[in-house]
């Protein structure tokens, strides 16, 4: 889900064309129909918590707990944890908020950000994850390394993981996105497009590539399929002068870590929308094996991005039944980055972001068609706490109705959270 590190942070001072379609400006009429707000969450299914100053709020990653709670890791060291109903859960940290220390190991100077976080089960038990950077050094001199953290439900420290909890990794410089698999080994995706991996407790995997780590040269996202083979997603740009396009594409590595050639074109997959420029690579595996990668493209002419995605099946090959060529654009809003993409349980793709300046989703049915059941004629674009910059998205179960919604959040003038009914 959100979705990266240092790009994560630029991206709230990105200056955001404003291209309004009236019939998209609002959702439908709601409540309880697929693309509503929530109204069972927060005040009409938005809540906003005032952390000033508004950068500070930033949202960096979120998940959901198996009994409904949302739990979000704000930049730069705070968990946030609510009620499935959108209530600062009082029993997480100080008053629904945990700030966690990250001391640096080697006495030198520096500062550190967390990025990235999921859970892992750890002895039949969850813990919280969260990866990101440590800048160490003196005033003249900084490295970036890779951090590592791992919390107890509670907010507290796991202080068996790494040193009191915490540990660092050299080979790497920030996390940019990271899963866990399912024998609770740890894969992180850094900002130069290695992958590392480590064992439960936090150890390099040196049974993974060398030592643990990979090149794998993309660095935007990173997904496991049901193999256990790992995904990677970026851009990549092909010809040059006029011929010159961005393409969305994906990686395959084998759970050792070895380069599967077999997938795509000798090991990679791409979408060419015919255009000179595209951000993402945003990826998401459906119930069925295909692969899904997401971004923006831009517009011929006009320098817009456009939400985007395309589908491969397990074998890296254009899925042509997804939209007829594999690859589907949605053109009736602006959608800035950083852009996501949802799977619901019967293959509907959801693509998540901004569009207008504010919180944005667009849904597409298994065919590629766009759902028009969904939102106003298949997108939602709701305006939660004036300008908003949505960067983290998740599919929630719900235990109040024992059904899916999408839980987004954002930046505004505080960090804002909005629910959306799926179903």
């Amino acid at each position: 889900m959100k979705r990266s590190s240092p790009k994560k942070i630029t991206i709230l001072s990105l200056a955001v064309l404003v291209f309004v379609l009236s019939a998209n400006v609002t959702a439908q009429s709601c409540p309880f129909l697929p693309g509503c707000l929530d109204p069972t969450f927060g005040t009409g299914g938005k809540v906003t918590i005032p952390f000033p100053p508004p950068a500070d709020a930033a949202p960096m990653d979120i998940v959901t707990l198996p009994d409904g709670k949302i739990l979000e890791l704000v930049y730069r060291n705070r968990l946030v944890r609510l009620n499935a109903d959108g209530t600062l859960d009082q029993a997480f940290g100080s008053a629904g908020v945990a700030i966690f220390p990250w001391p640096a190991t080697s006495g030198l100077e520096g500062y550190a950000n967390g990025y990235d976080m999921r859970l892992q089960n750890v002895g039949g038990g969850l813990r919280i994850v969260v990866a990101g950077n440590r800048r160490l050094g003196t005033e003249r001199k900084f490295v970036n390394v890779l951090q590592m953290g791992r919390f107890m439900l509670d907010g507290s420290v796991d202080t068996s993981f790494g040193t009191n909890g915490t540990l660092m990794i050299n080979a790497a410089t920030w996390s940019n996105e990271m899963e866990i698999q399912t024998d609770g080994k740890i894969v992180i995706l850094d900002g130069a497009g290695i992958i590392v991996r480590t064992n439960v407790n936090g150890s390099l995997d040196t049974g993974f590539g060398s030592g643990g780590i990979v090149n794998a040269g993309f660095n935007h996202d990173l997904a496991i399929d049901g193999n256990g083979g790992i995904l990677v997603g970026d851009t990549i740009t092909t010809g040059n002068g006029k011929n010159t396009k961005m393409l969305l594409a994906i990686k395959r590595y084998t759970s050792s870590g070895a380069a599967d050639t077999a997938f795509g074109m000798a090991g990679t997959a791409t979408a060419d929308f015919s255009v000179k420029s595209a951000q993402g690579g945003q990826l998401a595996v459906d119930p069925f094996g295909n692969i899904v990668v997401a971004g923006g493209v831009v517009a011929p002419g006009n320098g817009q991005y456009y939400f985007a995605a395309a589908r491969f099946i397990s074998n890296g090959v254009a899925d042509t039944s997804f939209g007829g060529t594999g690859k589907v654009k949605f053109v009736g809003a602006s959608g800035m980055g950083p852009r996501g993409v949802l799977i619901q349980d019967d293959g509907k793709v959801v693509l998540t972001g901004s569009l207008n300046d504010n919180y944005g989703l667009v849904r597409y049915n298994y065919n590629g068609t766009l759902d028009t059941m969904f939102g106003n004629g298949g997108s939602v674009i709701e305006d939660v706490d004036l300008t908003d910059r949505v960067s983290t998205w998740i599919i929630q179960m719900e235990p109040g109705c024992a059904c899916s919604k999408i839980v987004m959040s954002s930046v505004g003038l505080g960090l804002s959270f909005a629910r959306f009914t799926v179903q």
